[in-house]
Parts: structure tokens; sequence; C-alpha cells
């Protein structure tokens, strides 16, 4: 078996992550990054977002630059992904991309 180019390998982690339902199972994911990742449901101020947890914070910097963003909740930095970038964020997060 032939293995797929890095073009389609893209493709595939990207319909991965966009259809990985994490906001309608509400199973969080691992997600391999610099730092061991997990993607998970969180419902925040009445709304559901995928939240990003295990970051490190010397990187929040490189996250956000990456789309993420964060918000301090009860005196903790919490970073989410914009739900509707998700597809296209969280493959640029994960390593081999």
């Amino acid at each position: 078996m032939n293995a797929p180019s890095s073009a389609t390998a893209r493709v595939q982690r990207q319909r991965r992550f966009r259809d990985f339902g994490v906001l309608a199972s509400g199973k969080p994911l691992g997600l391999a990054s610099h730092n061991p990742l997990t993607v998970k449901r969180s419902l925040v101020g009445g709304e559901q977002r995928l939240e990003l947890t295990g970051f490190s914070p010397d990187r929040l910097d490189w996250y956000k630059n990456k789309g993420c963003f964060t918000e301090i909740i009860r005196y903790r930095t919490r970073l989410f992904v914009p739900v509707s970038r998700a597809g296209q964020i969280l493959p640029g997060i994960a390593i081999g991309h």
C-alpha cells in the first residue's frame, strides 16, 4: 500500500478534525502537539466550546498565532479553539503538519 502524499494526509487530518464530533459526543480527543493536548467540549457562559487542555503556558503566544484564543475564568487561563475554524486550526497545531 502506498503512503498518502502530504497534501492527502493534510486533507485527511482536516476532515478528521472537522468531523471528530467532540461537540456532539462530548468525548475528549487526544491531540499530539508540542504538548500532549486534549480537545474537549466545555460549557462556558451557556455556550459549547472546544477547549484545549494540557498546554504549556510558555507556548500560549504560539497557540494564539495559530488561531486559538484564551480567557481567564476563575483565575485560570483557559485555551479555546473557535468552533467555526476548528477544522483548519487543529491540524495546524498537530505535530507532523
